[in-house]
Formats: structure tokens, sequence, C-alpha cells
């Protein structure tokens, strides 16, 4: 047996911090790519020698991200300096986020009032109080369904 202690990082590393896999498959964030630049420049200043490749491996092993985006990220920086942000998401806007809080404000109230004259407040007699009404929007039953999980009552 050897009597002195091992130093050495890699063995360290491996045992006691395995890699870590990136859970999401989206695009990365601003923060991800960034620190993605700071490794290389980390490891471009402690040893200017390393083979790019073999840095790209280190990096994206640490990272828990795949060698590809590693290396398309840092020849982003190479090339242009910085780092693009993220892609926005598009798509259809849900209806719920057109509904503001006094329409959620008087949906609360209308179940609330119910429950104050112990009647059961069904999905349907919610509804046909919402569709009465004149300051409320028309509303479908799983539209009113959406709007009930989101304003947390079961």
């Amino acid at each position: 047996m050897n009597a002195e202690p091992s130093t050495s990082a890699a063995n360290s590393a491996s045992v006691y911090c395995p890699p870590k896999k990136r859970e999401k498959a989206s695009h990365l964030s601003s923060a991800e790519k960034q620190t993605i630049i700071y490794a290389y420049k980390k490891i471009i200043t402690d040893s200017p020698d390393i083979r790019k490749g073999d840095m790209i491996n280190h990096i994206s092993h640490v990272l828990g991200i795949s060698r590809s985006t590693v290396y398309r990220v840092i020849s982003e920086y190479n090339k242009t300096g910085k780092t693009s942000e993220p892609k926005k998401i598009t798509g259809r806007p849900s209806v719920l986020e057109s509904f503001d809080e006094t329409i959620k404000t008087a949906v609360r109230e209308i179940v609330h009032s119910m429950f104050y004259e112990n009647e059961l407040p069904t999905l349907d007699k919610v509804l046909t109080q919402i569709n009465n009404s004149n300051e409320l929007p028309k509303m479908s039953r799983s539209t009113l369904y959406r709007l009930m999980k989101q304003l947390n009552f079961k």
C-alpha cells in the first residue's frame, strides 16, 4: 500500500462527483452558455497547450452537456465574441392568459358564494352563472375547468 494520499484531481472527481446530465432537452439558457464560456476561458488560462478536442471533452463531461453543443457554443463565441440569446418560444397564447385578475376574482366570488349558500359548486352550475353574467366573458366548460385548476380549486 502507498503511504502517501492520492491528490489526483481526476481520480477524486470520478470517485466523488459523477457527471451530471442536463435534464431538459431544450435550448441552452444564457447562463448555461456563459458557464461553458467561463469553463473554456479557465481551461485556456490554466493549460494553454491542451488540445481543443480534449478541452471540449472535459467541459462536456463536467457540465453534462453534449460535445457538439459545447463545440457549437465555443465556436460561436470565438467568431462573434459573444453568445446568442436563446430562441423565443412561439405559438398560440393560451386563452387563460387573456383573463385578468378581475375575471379570476369574479369566478372565485361565484364559487365562494355557492359554498356560502351551502350549494355544491359544480362546473355546470358555475358555468351557467358565468355565462348569464354580463360582466364576465362567455367561456366553454373546458376553459372554465382549466381556469378552476389554475385558481387551485379541486
